[in-house]
């Protein structure tokens, strides 16, 4: 995303709004993933002393640190310095890559656990041993992708429910692809219908943004905020979208949890946006 814009705004195809925009996406990624990080170790997941955690946590701090750099470079007309950034950035992305190898390779070497009962082998994600079907030791947990608001966000859904409908689909085409119910080529059509109804949504937007001015005056910037919201929530949707697309380009499933993590959360903001929208209209009567 860096290189590309960079690019583009030498050829004079972006903005310096379009480079500052990116950096600050990016950065604002990094961010969650160090957060996601840090929780990972208040909740016991992670263990801050393991070599390989220590090294992706790094990894993001200095790939951060890179693009804080550059932005300050940016605006200080500093073109050897954005350089400098974009080859630190370059060197964190590779150390990750390695740490991720590394942990892959570890992942691997315990992908299998003995039944304890009849000795059968079975892969380590299954809860129950397919030999003779008793629960097997340290089995996972199931899936944490929850399909709430099975009704879709416009008909509110059960009472609680914080995320949409397209999350909902995609979540749940993600458990069928992981069961074998569905294959790759169709966990991709559902990427892209989601992907396609997320844009046809932002182009929605616009006209949305041009009734505002029709609006009593006193509710404009309620709606105003409202419309932004949803604009940012969606730009996060798209950006989780690009990450489970990932998945296939790298051959690497962990992209399709990660991104479905991070649509997750843009899929809450949008129904946070959502619900504002309907009061600063409901003013309005």
């Amino acid at each position: 995303m860096i290189r590309a814009v960079w690019g583009a705004f030498h050829q004079e195809q972006a903005t310096g709004e379009d480079v500052c925009g990116v950096l600050h996406q990016v950065a604002g990624i990094l961010q969650f993933e160090l957060a996601t990080l840090s929780a990972q170790v208040e909740q016991g997941i992670s263990q801050p002393e393991d070599p390989i955690f220590r090294q992706i946590t790094q990894a993001f701090q200095s790939h951060l640190e890179a693009v804080e750099a550059m932005l300050t470079a940016f605006e200080q007309g500093d073109s050897a310095g954005f350089e400098a950034g974009m080859q630190s950035a370059q060197d964190a992305n590779n150390a990750l890559m390695e740490a991720h190898r590394q942990a892959m390779e570890q992942i691997e070497a315990m992908a299998n656990v003995d039944c304890i009962f009849c000795r059968a082998e079975n892969p380590r994600s299954e809860e129950r041993c397919r030999n003779c079907g008793r629960n097997l030791p340290g089995a996972v947990e199931k899936s944490s992708f929850a399909a709430e608001n099975a009704e879709g966000l416009d008909r509110g859904g059960p009472q609680g429910a914080e995320v949409t409908e397209n999350y909902v689909l995609l979540a749940g085409a993600v458990q069928e692809w992981r069961r074998e119910e569905i294959d790759a080529d169709q966990l991709m059509e559902a990427l892209q219908a989601v992907e396609q109804r997320t844009r046809a949504h932002q182009a929605d937007l616009v006209q949305q943004r041009d009734q505002i001015g029709l609006a009593p005056a006193e509710a404009r910037e309620a709606l105003h905020q409202g419309v932004d919201m949803t604009e940012s929530a969606l730009c996060d949707s798209l950006a989780a979208l690009e990450k489970m697309k990932l998945a296939f380009v790298k051959g690497d499933d962990t992209y399709l949890e990660t991104g479905l993590h991070d649509l997750e959360k843009a899929s809450r903001a949008l129904v946070a946006a959502y619900h504002a929208a309907r009061e600063a209209a409901a003013a309005t009567r």
